[in-house]
């Protein structure tokens, strides 16, 4: 492939011969001959042009969180007997943003020669990722010839939801199930919180006996527990069209699905179970289930969500009776664009289910979007009504997606009864 440096040895060629023609100058014409001639010469004898890199590319973490840094490493070798200049340009998609280093890079590699370089990008939001193809060029040493590849060298890099922080959040089920966990279930039994005292008896463990007690009494004495147990936790994304469609950190389907992540991620960590809804223009589900596992499952499920479908809420209370128990404590995650939701919720708690609702307020976006201040004052009277009447059967978190979702569930009661 011809550089610009032969079109731009043929242009001076062309105009000092032009400009000597025209003023008479001979000089002028003679001058031209000097980039004619090596223009000639590099077409009677050219070199040729060897590309002998190898290349490969390795990421630090094949799966990060939104938000999380990895390091993206490239490593090259001359496998060619001559010294090579060679231009790197790895591809990098969009939503990964380069905040250290550079994916462009010229080198000089000798024959034999091993190189390594590297650079750091972000995950802006959640999603499948593909860094790649690679781009190599190198130039002949005369610089008007240069080869090009295009190694198809594809990495894919995974980008959950965010979890965010949280502390002293009690979203947990006020029912628990006969499972060890960490929900103190007012029995006797395993567990770290003291129930009460009572005589020794045989089988009793050495370290459960309360040996100042004993003292006192004058007799062996036994402390007994309060049994710590789990519970179900059902959640249900509302990701139907009215959630926007706005990418943005702060948009409603985007903080609803932060919201998933970080209240699944808690209450996992508190060894419950949880199961997932994704409620849009079909019902996709994850079965309820303990652990880090269940975790990775609930965040592949929330990856490809997209706003869709304005199926009606009331669908979904079927999929809720008939799959998960009425022990379950059923978190309701949406921007309640509609008033469907206050009926279906009202049909849960009359079932017996006890349900958080968190919302994250489309307002925000709205005042982002400079909607006219009549259309929102109204907007903000509809959102109210709304939360006023899910309060009387629901505990309701209103929530600034802008602000931390730890700040406004520790607003949220352990126990039913209200706010």
């Amino acid at each position: 492939m011809l550089t610009r440096k032969i079109a731009l040895l043929a242009a001076m060629a062309i105009a000092l011969a032009v400009v000597g023609m025209y003023l008479q100058r001979g000089v002028l014409i003679v001058l031209s001959l000097v980039p004619a001639t090596y223009l000639g010469l590099l077409a009677a004898f050219p070199r040729p042009v060897k590309l002998e890199i190898d290349a490969s590319r390795s990421v630090s973490e094949t799966r990060v969180a939104a938000g999380q840094r990895l390091t993206v490493t490239l490593k090259l070798a001359n496998r060619a007997d001559l010294p090579q200049t060679v231009e790197v340009d790895d591809s990098v998609p969009s939503l990964l943003k380069v905040v250290e280093g550079s994916p462009r890079h010229l080198l000089q590699l000798e024959p034999g020669e091993e190189h390594e370089l590297s650079y750091v990008v972000e995950a802006t939001r959640r999603g499948r990722h593909l860094l790649g193809p690679l781009r190599l060029r190198c130039a002949d040493p005369s610089g008007v010839r240069d080869l090009e590849r295009t190694l198809d060298l594809r990495t894919n890099v995974t980008a959950i939801a965010e979890v965010e922080p949280e502390r002293e959040v009690r979203v947990a089920p006020s029912r628990t199930r006969n499972w060890v966990g960490q929900i103190v279930s007012r029995r006797i039994g395993a567990g770290s919180e003291t129930w009460g005292i009572r005589d020794y008896a045989p089988g009793d463990e050495m370290r459960h006996i309360n040996w100042k007690a004993s003292a006192r009494t004058g007799r062996w004495v036994t402390k007994e527990y309060e049994a710590e147990r789990s519970g179900d936790v059902t959640i249900i994304l509302d990701a139907r069209e009215g959630s926007g469609k706005s990418e943005a950190r702060n948009s409603p389907i985007e903080s609803s699905i932060r919201a998933v992540s970080t209240i699944a991620a808690h209450v996992l960590m508190a060894k419950n179970r949880v199961g997932l809804i994704v409620f849009r223009d079909c019902l996709d589900t994850v079965n309820p289930a303990f652990g880090k596992r269940q975790f990775y499952r609930i965040s592949e499920k929330l990856l490809d969500v997209r706003s869709a479908g304005t199926m009606p809420f009331e669908n979904v209370s079927w999929l809720v009776t008939k799959y998960f128990a009425v022990e379950s404590l059923v978190v309701v995650v949406s921007p309640l664009a509609d008033e469907g939701i206050v009926r279906a919720i009202a049909d849960f708690c009359a079932r017996g289910y006890d349900v958080v609702v968190v919302s994250p307020s489309p307002l925000v976006k709205a005042k982002l979007e400079g909607l006219d201040g009549v259309a929102l004052g109204v907007a903000a009277v509809e959102r109210s009504n709304i939360l006023r009447e899910l309060a009387r059967y629901a505990r309701v978190v209103d929530w600034n997606p802008d602000e931390p979702l730890a700040g406004s569930l520790r607003m949220v009661s352990p126990r039913r009864g209200g706010l």
